[in-house]
């Protein structure tokens, strides 16, 4: 009689375990299928998925990627020379062509769903001392028409054109890029780099298409702008950094972003090749910033987007150089921008050195850069280029999980 129940507690014990087990396990698959994010501090994983081609074109080069107030995505691809918007109303499953507006490379998404879009080089005329005028969008059916090209006074007081990095185009004035953020009274920031009257310190001869100096292609600085009028108008604000001794370039293709503590965060390019990209930040709204510190990592084109648990991702990419490797990358930081960790290449091989992110849902990244094909031996046409997208996961570890087959870079 003892032994029997001895051997029926054993196998209580022993179901007791196995349903221990189970409920860890269903719970562990609840937060992989969940995503969640770890809190600030806590240890986390980087997963990315395999890619998936959503377009293809014999001659494309690099993207940009922005979430609309009704939840649809755009994409934005260049095919022979044009640029035309790849538009999503499914989370990225498919999508439709639809036009861009103009050349522009600064797009804003207002509160009310207002998209407003700068020019970058095209049509950018200077009306006077520190006066310019830039082409303006503005779409208020999310993104099914547009109004425009409307005429945009900018004012930057010591503001001057250039010579664009093809080294035979010319620009009238600094160039808006890539940040527009509206802060919660309404008033809209925009980046931008370029040059100030006397930023004539030339770019350094080891730009790759550079055989002597080239006049009006120098140093660049990166720039604030507002508007207080919802886009019609903008000024300038302030000189986010301007060093000569910075760097191939000088600080350009800026990336601005608005951290929870309500600090600005602005992380920059500095060269082609061997210099590092730089971060400066802003207590006051823009009015002033710090000197740049380098993060230590080559890169051009950063993007920043700060996750729902306030975590802060940047993607970007690498040229190569030195017998290295184009690669597309994203990195995280949980100290607002002062220390990167999981760096995790995405891609590595030829195409566009320009990819983007954004958070689809907390923990899930869409990520989106352009390669291209293979050639096949002998071929000397170039070979098509491919625009793909891969989700990245960002997730707590949780013991034991090591175990499972994913593609995990700590």
């Amino acid at each position: 009689m003892d032994r029997d129940k001895s051997r029926t507690g054993a196998k209580y014990r022993n179901g007791t375990s196995h349903f221990i087990q189970w409920a860890l396990t269903l719970r562990m698959l609840a937060l992989i299928a969940r995503a969640e994010l770890p809190p600030i501090g806590e240890p986390f994983e980087v997963l990315v998925s395999e890619p998936r081609t959503v377009h293809s074109a014999a001659s494309g080069a690099g993207t940009t990627i922005l979430k609309l107030a009704d939840g649809a995505i755009v994409n934005q691809y260049f095919e022979g020379g044009a640029m035309f918007a790849l538009v999503s109303q499914d989370m990225g499953k498919s999508w439709t062509r639809a036009a861009w507006p103009g050349d522009s490379r600064c797009i804003g998404v207002l509160r009310d769903g207002t998209i407003i879009a700068l020019g970058y080089i095209n049509n950018v005329r200077k009306s006077g001392p520190g006066q310019f005028v830039y082409p303006r969008w503005v779409s208020r059916d999310h993104w099914k028409s547009w109004e425009g090209p409307l005429d945009t006074p900018v004012h930057i007081p010591k503001g001057t054109g250039g010579t664009a990095d093809d080294l035979k185009s010319t620009f009238g004035g600094p160039l808006f890029w890539r940040s527009m953020i509206e802060l919660p009274e309404g008033r809209i920031l925009a980046t931008l780099y370029g040059y100030f009257e006397g930023d004539n310190v030339p770019i350094a001869m080891d730009h790759p298409n550079m055989k002597g100096p080239v006049p009006g292609f120098n140093k660049y600085r990166t720039l604030l702008a507002e508007s207080k009028d919802r886009g019609a108008s903008w000024s300038f604000v302030s000189t986010i950094a301007y060093d000569p001794n910075l760097g191939q370039e000088g600080p350009c293709e800026p990336a601005l972003a608005r951290l929870r503590d309500g600090r600005l965060l602005c992380i920059m390019r500095t060269g082609y090749t061997h210099h590092p990209m730089v971060t400066s930040y802003s207590r006051d709204l823009g009015r002033t910033w710090s000197k740049p510190v380098s993060t230590g990592l080559t890169g051009v084109d950063p993007q920043l987007i700060v996750l729902s648990n306030g975590l802060v991702a940047c993607a970007y990419g690498v040229k190569e150089y030195d017998g290295n490797r184009r690669e597309r990358r994203i990195m995280f930081s949980g100290d607002g921008g002062k220390t990167w960790s999981h760096n995790t290449v995405v891609y590595a091989g030829y195409g566009g050195s320009y990819p983007d992110a954004l958070e689809m849902e907390p923990g899930k990244l869409l990520y989106v850069y352009d390669v291209n094909g293979f050639p096949e031996p002998g071929q000397t046409a170039p070979p098509r280029n491919y625009l793909r997208m891969v989700t990245v996961t960002v997730r707590p570890v949780i013991g034991g999980r090591g175990i499972l087959p994913f593609p995990i870079a700590r």
